[in-house]
């Protein structure tokens, strides 16, 4: 289990997770433990409810909650080292709520976004035009049809497989590559262009340098 640290009185950015978020770590009371940094491959909740709720279908012996808040700051793969604070395990996992309107970008016209985003379409257009849009989120029928014509172009793109057992880290295909993505300070994901996911791939492999070397040292204890 990752080290215990209390953020109670702490308004920096502490966990790993806070790297891709502009929003700092926080407690949540109704947590078991209100104000405690645990690593991703300890968040094991289920996400059935959550996904059932967006209309998303998964699995769940591979769909975890660790693997859905790295999805959602567009890393896609479990890190099982890195560490989540209560609050952003919360507002990133199982209490991410969704805009009603299209998020879609060029999105025009009135229609309500009442189609979820899925792990595959959240990285394709990531991949492809550098705009990150978060699984779950809402897109009107229209902007369903675009989404689909962009993923024919990605015909060898597999499904999420188990990644090596004794790290517990779990990859999505090894052509689906990083891409660290910044939320405002109203929880609200910024577009990217190429430009800056290269720049915060270069932030990620610093972070995560000093999260083996932490763990290495931890281990030596």
């Amino acid at each position: 289990m990752a080290e215990e640290v209390d953020i109670s009185e702490q308004t920096t950015h502490l966990c790993s997770l806070s790297h891709f978020s502009k929003t700092p770590c926080s407690h949540v009371s109704t947590s078991e433990n209100a104000s405690k940094l645990i690593y991703l491959k300890e968040c094991k909740k289920s996400v059935s409810n959550h996904l059932r709720s967006l209309n998303i279908s998964y699995d769940e012996n591979i769909l975890t909650e660790g693997l859905l808040i790295c999805l959602r700051v567009g890393i896609f793969r479990l890190m099982p080292h890195f560490t989540v604070c209560p609050y952003h395990r919360s507002s990133l996992g199982l209490n991410w709520k969704r805009k009603t309107s299209c998020v879609f970008p060029g999105h025009t016209g009135k229609s309500k976004g009442d189609r979820p985003i899925s792990y595959r379409t959240s990285y394709a257009l990531i991949s492809q035009g550098g705009t990150f849009l978060p699984i779950g989120s809402a897109i009107c029928k229209v902007c369903k049809t675009k989404t689909c014509n962009i993923l024919e172009s990605f015909p060898d793109m597999m499904d999420i497989i188990p990644g090596d057992e004794n790290s517990g880290e779990i990859k999505i295909n090894d052509q689906m590559d990083i891409y660290p993505c910044d939320m405002d300070s109203d929880g609200h994901y910024l577009e990217h262009k190429f430009s800056v996911v290269e720049q915060n791939q270069t932030r990620y492999k610093c972070m995560q340098s000093e999260d083996t070397t932490a763990k290495e040292e931890n281990d030596m204890v």
